[in-house]
């Protein structure tokens, strides 16, 4: 299980990253954005495997997630 955090804390900078330049937030705001939404939970869950996928990947599930959830 160890490992899975060391994968985690790897690639949450990119993602991060994405969110920022995507949404203009800070670091504050994108990791407090991230971590409350369903892929931020997913991300965090073991059972879910979504920490073994790209950066780019779980940022644009959390983007379009995001962009869906703010448009209805």
């Amino acid at each position: 299980m160890e490992r899975h955090g060391t994968v985690r804390g790897l690639i949450l900078p990119e993602i991060i990253k994405y969110l920022m330049d995507e949404f203009q937030w800070d670091e504050n705001e994108a990791l407090d954005r991230f971590y409350v939404s369903e892929v931020g939970k997913a991300f965090a869950d073991n059972d879910t495997g979504l920490y073994g996928m790209s950066p780019l990947y779980i940022a644009s599930i959390f983007i379009n997630a995001y962009a869906e959830h703010n448009t209805k």
